[in-house]
């Protein structure tokens, strides 16, 4: 509850949003380990390797009035 006083007191002060939860939340404006890992982290079911990607992007460049089905 003290936090949430003193957050509100610093909005009302005028600090910008930014640097009041950064300062009420973290204790300073360092990152700190809970930011969001790189993309690379993730893998998608779906996503096909980026070869067969290619070669479909090929395809559907040489003969664009092809459609998905025509393509597979």
């Amino acid at each position: 509850m003290d936090e949430r006083l003193r957050f509100v007191a610093q909005l009302l002060d005028g600090e910008a949003m930014s640097e009041a939860t950064g300062d009420s939340y973290s204790g300073s404006n360092q990152p700190t380990a809970s930011v969001r890992p790189s993309l690379n982290y993730y893998s998608y079911a779906n996503q096909l390797p980026r070869q067969i990607e290619s070669l479909i992007v090929a395809a559907k460049r040489d003969k664009p009035h092809w459609g998905a089905r025509k393509i597979r």
